[in-house]
């Protein structure tokens, strides 16, 4: 016979003092409650499955081997079809697959990839695809600011109407632990899809779509007020010098009575970046600073270190960086002077440019306008395949 505990009896553990309806409670929350979460998570990977940066209307990078993953039934087979090649890839333990699609050339011409799995489950087809130009879109408040906000607002949106241009939005977020997805999807770019999308990111797309007459893809990964340890991965931020400063900054956000995540070192990199990587993509436009401006040495190294770990991430060992240097003014506590030479210094890293934008009064606003005309005239514009461009940015 099953000996029961009288109401209210109280149980005692090495760490733990409750009744017996605690104790039922204890045992749902500790040991039920993650055996049915992960069946539940065993269940959504068993069935074939395609993360969200591969959706209808998306862009592939021209001239690049195609990364493409997803998830499935371990054991299986996954078979992908696009463009008259088809390549396989078997699932692993854990449920992930990966592949590669060889190289192709920029096309408008709209195609239809299809995903399938040996295990019988239906068929995944993306369709409306194109091949270009992809660019990551990356940093703080000033990539994060929309076309809505920006200088002109109306007549910028209302003129809008670049079907051929894609736009994929993550969605600002910040988790301690790496995400396998995030909820967006690709867009046309249209007067009723653009105008809450980056205004930097916008015109950069803009003018490389009207220049090299080829599809283009954005993908926005800005958060604002972030630093640049915050789209660090583990590994960068352990090997990185000057990470003391990155974990006493942490300490002081982990115990502030409102902490701000994505002010915390990884957290927009698991959150944004991760989700997307390895995607193949031509190169990255970066907006940040003002959240690091009061530490100039340090930053060069940070920095130099994000451009490796995002080639590293990105399988792309060459990928352009361009980023904007802050603007001609001063915070009244930080010398942004000083804070702008570290940006001119990070110059000596290969194939990277700098915008500036000294002439300006540092509102995106305005940058809009500045990153449309100067961003394609950095000597990396040339790699995207236009002409040689005798050129030399200005500089303090």
């Amino acid at each position: 016979m099953r000996r029961r505990c009288a109401p209210g009896t109280v149980l005692r553990y090495p760490e733990y003092e409750f009744n017996e309806v605690d104790f039922i409670m204890w045992l749902k929350k500790r040991w039920l409650l993650p055996l049915l979460w992960a069946l539940c998570s065993f269940s959504a990977f068993a069935e074939l499955r395609m993360p969200a940066v591969f959706t209808d209307h998306m862009v592939l990078q021209a001239d690049q081997a195609i990364p493409v993953w997803g998830w499935g039934e371990p054991d299986s087979t996954i078979t992908v079809r696009f463009a008259g090649k088809t390549a396989t890839a078997p699932v692993g333990k854990d449920g992930k697959w990966t592949l590669h699609l060889d190289a192709l050339p920029a096309s408008f011409e709209p195609r239809a990839m299809t995903i399938s799995s040996s295990n019988g489950d239906p068929a995944v087809e993306i369709s409306d695809i194109l091949i270009g130009e992809v660019w990551l879109c990356s940093g703080q408040s000033n990539m994060w600011w929309s076309v809505a906000e920006s200088k002109d607002a109306e007549q910028v949106i209302r003129q809008a109407d670049f079907p051929q241009i894609r736009l994929f939005c993550v969605p600002p977020n910040a988790s301690p632990e790496p995400l396998d997805d995030v909820p967006a999807n690709w867009q046309l770019c249209s007067p009723e899809s653009m105008g809450t999308f980056s205004a930097v990111g916008y015109s950069f797309g803009r003018k490389l779509h009207q220049d090299l007459k080829v599809p283009v893809g954005l993908v926005q990964l800005a958060f604002r007020g972030t630093p640049v340890s915050s789209f660090m991965d583990q590994e960068t931020v352990e090997n990185t010098a000057f990470n003391h400063l990155i974990y006493g900054h942490d300490k002081k956000q982990k115990g502030a009575k409102n902490p701000k995540l994505n002010c915390i070192s990884l957290h927009c990199y698991n959150a944004m970046v991760h989700p997307v990587v390895p995607f193949a993509a031509r190169g990255v436009i970066w907006y940040q600073g003002e959240a690091n401006a009061a530490a100039t040495k340090p930053y060069i190294q940070w920095y130099k270190d994000y451009v490796k770990m995002m080639r590293q991430k990105f399988n792309n060992p060459n990928m352009p960086f361009y980023h904007v240097q802050l603007a001609g003014w001063d915070h009244p506590k930080i010398k942004w002077a000083k804070f702008r030479l570290a940006q001119e210094a990070t110059l000596k890293i290969p194939n990277t440019g700098m915008v500036t934008a000294m002439d300006l009064d540092g509102q995106p606003i305005q940058l809009l306008r500045y990153a449309y005309a100067n961003y394609p005239n950095c000597p990396l514009y040339n790699t995207a395949g236009l002409p040689a461009l005798s050129f030399e940015q200005p500089v303090l």
